[in-house]
């Protein structure tokens, strides 16, 4: 072999291995972006499931709205319930008291 021949085989060579190279180079990128796509996926599905969970608790919270508001409203009522009595008892408990006074005071008062 002449000396031309062997620098071309280098050449052949030297080229050979920087294919080589950039072969595994892109098929490492290849599998790198092949995962990179499917956490993209998993992550595309779990913002589904939570977009799709989160549409769940809407219906279900625009059904139970009403039965909220009306609790709320039965409260109120009670609370103001509550006050009523208490406003009419306490207005007993002072007539009783006023009529007990008043009996004492005209019952004793002329029995002395």
């Amino acid at each position: 072999m002449t000396q031309e021949s062997e620098n071309l085989q280098r050449a052949i060579g030297r080229i050979e291995g920087q294919l080589e190279s950039l072969i595994a180079s892109v098929t490492r990128a290849d599998q790198s972006r092949s995962k990179m796509y499917e956490k993209i996926e998993s992550v595309d599905g779990k913002i589904t499931d939570a977009m799709n969970s989160v549409d769940d608790l809407d219906v279900r919270i625009s059904k139970i709205e009403p039965v909220i508001s009306d609790v709320s409203k039965w409260r109120e009522r009670a609370i103001g319930a509550r006050m009523a009595v208490t406003i009419f008892v306490a207005s007993i408990g002072g007539s009783v008291a006023f009529a007990a006074q008043w009996l004492y005071t005209h019952l004793v008062g002329k029995s002395s």
